[in-house]
């Protein structure tokens, strides 16, 4: 009987634990009860806002993509699909809050031209979603059904 090979992540649940302490710290300054020190591993990321070079490091989704390989690798030990499925929405949650992180740090100027791009991009008949994302599928596709 196939078994499970997979824990959760350390990063996964680095970035859990620093947004309940977040959560926590701001309970406690809405209560006047002062800030709470929040440790956050970072991962090699300076910690600056600015830095935004290196802050993809404290969302690294690595160890999930190592995992991964891991679990699909070798039929011997290939794990079972709860594995994959635990695997890719840790990677998820870690892409998503990298992504409102990036969201919540960027000034009006860059907000507004992010929002013109996604108007364009977006909605626009050649735009990433309809020539992008659907053209591919149905080439895709279209391959698949040539037998290709």
């Amino acid at each position: 009987m196939a078994k499970s090979y997979v824990e959760i992540g350390k990063r996964f649940s680095a970035i859990l634990k620093y947004f309940r302490d977040l959560a926590e710290s701001n309970v406690k300054l809405g209560k006047n009860q002062g800030p709470k020190t929040i440790d956050l591993d970072l991962n090699g990321w300076s910690g600056s806002s600015f830095d935004s070079a290196t802050l993809y490091k404290l969302y690294s989704r690595e160890e999930h993509a190592a995992e991964m390989q891991r679990v699909i690798s070798s039929p011997e030990s290939s794990g079972v699909v709860g594995d994959l499925v635990a695997l890719q929405m840790q990677a998820d949650f870690l892409a998503g809050a990298e992504r409102a992180h990036y969201a919540r740090g960027c000034s009006y100027v860059r907000a507004r031209l992010h929002a013109a791009a996604r108007k364009q991009g977006h909605q626009d008949p050649q735009g990433v979603l309809e020539k992008g994302v659907r053209g591919t599928v149905t080439a895709v596709l279209a391959k698949a059904k040539a037998g290709a």
